[in-house]
This record gives structure tokens, C-alpha cells and sequence, in this order.
């Protein structure tokens, strides 16, 4: 709860002198993605935030050269716990949730400001269209999935669950409004990896599905990807 009304006391303060966007990621080992993605939202990023849960390689010095602002997280085997130490570090009016492993596309640089500031009070994020590329059969190919990425800086959206985390709100309820767009697309090519890597990604996530399912078998969100 400090943390919450520490950043909301930091939003008040900084009045008409507070960023626009602030880019949030967490990254581990991620040294042979992190210059593609950062070079995609330098364009539009007022601030980059970077936790890091543990390289080895360097991701570290690749984020501090692009100017983003690196902290350090002990890994707890909970995504969302991760992404809400990087919200806690946020300035921005908006974020915008990346992977190292995504890039924005020009044509979401080209409109990603627009959008943001043209969106009405109530709205208080965008669901974003996702192409996750992928190797079948030898053959590359595509998935479109949308996912609420960009989303207003405010203390009471927080993420939820350790793995396929989620965005929730948890204050009142006024009519909130979290649209579809369909001009900020993004590439995913986490999914283009060796099938050692992938495989170790597998196991990673069917520990954590384990887990999640133990703490909280009522919520179905996390078998439900």
C-alpha cells in the first residue's frame, strides 16, 4: 500500500512536468533481443524502466546505454509481482508494458502519442493488437491476439496472478472503458526461439500454472491460456 500512494503522491507532484509515457519491461538474459525492442519504443518513450531478475549476459549494460532506468528484482517465480515492482518506478501518465522479446511496429511509433493524448477521461487503456510469430512445420507463420498493454498510471491497476498476468482494476467502479485499436501493433517473436529454448520456457510455465493453480484454484485465468 506505501508503495501505491508513493507513486500517486509522485503523479500529483510532477504536475504538468510528468512524462507522457513511460515504458515498463522486465528482462532476464535477454542480450540478443533488448537493442530491437528498445531501438522500437525509443521513439516514443518519455522514460524506459527495467527490472531485471537476474542476467548473466548483458542486458544491464544494453538497457543503460539506451538510457533506461535499471533496478534490480529477486525473482519469486510471480510475473505479476515483477511487473507491479516496475509500476512502482513508473512516472508517466501512460505505460506501456513490453517484453525484450516484442517491438513495437512503425506504424504504432507513427501513432502510439496521438493516441494516448486524444483518449477520453474515460478511458483507461488499450487493448493492442499482438502478432505472435511463430515456426509449424518448418514454415513461418502468425498469431493476432489483443492484450491490454497500454494502460493510464494509476495505483489502483495492478497486475495479478504469476504467470498470464493481468491487468485489474481495484477502486471504484465509474464506467471505465479499456477499447480495442487496431493502429498500434506489436511483434512478438518470442516464439521463433530453438526448441531448447522453447522447451525451457515450457517447463518454466508449467511450474508456475502448478503453482498458480495451488494458491488460487478458483481463479481460472491462468488455465484458461
Amino acid at each position: 500500500m506505501g508503495n501505491k500512494k508513493k507513486r500517486h503522491s509522485q503523479q500529483q507532484s510532477a504536475g504538468t512536468a510528468r512524462p507522457l509515457i513511460s515504458v515498463c519491461m522486465i528482462v532476464k538474459d535477454e542480450e540478443a533481443n533488448l537493442e530491437r525492442c528498445l531501438n522500437s519504443v525509443r521513439p516514443i518513450a518519455d522514460e524506459i524502466i527495467v527490472v531485471d531478475t537476474g542476467s548473466t549476459d548483458r542486458t544491464v549494460e544494453i538497457a543503460r546505454q539506451y538510457g533506461a532506468r535499471v533496478s534490480s528484482f529477486q525473482w519469486c517465480d510471480d510475473f505479476a509481482a515483477a511487473r507491479n515492482a516496475a509500476l512502482d518506478q513508473a512516472r508517466g501518465a501512460w505505460v506501456l508494458q513490453i517484453d525484450a522479446d516484442e517491438e513495437l511496429t512503425p506504424e504504432a511509433i507513427r501513432n502510439m502519442r496521438r493516441v494516448v493524448e486524444n483518449a477520453p477521461s474515460r478511458c483507461w487503456g488499450y487493448h493492442i493488437p499482438e502478432r505472435v510469430h511463430y515456426i509449424r512445420d518448418r514454415v513461418p507463420a502468425l498469431n493476432l491476439a489483443y492484450r491490454l498493454l497500454l494502460f493510464r498510471n494509476h495505483p489502483h491497476l495492478r497486475y495479478y496472478s504469476r504467470i498470464h498476468e493481468h491487468i485489474r482494476y481495484t477502486g471504484p467502479s465509474p464506467e471505465l472503458e479499456f477499447p480495442f485499436v487496431d493502429d498500434l501493433v506489436l511483434d512478438h517473436h518470442g516464439y521463433v526461439a530453438d526448441e531448447a529454448e522453447l522447451r525451457k520456457k515450457q517447463e518454466r510455465n508449467q511450474r508456475l500454472l502448478e503453482a498458480a493453480i495451488a494458491a488460487e484454484p478458483e481463479e481460472p485465468f491462468p488455465v484458461a491460456w
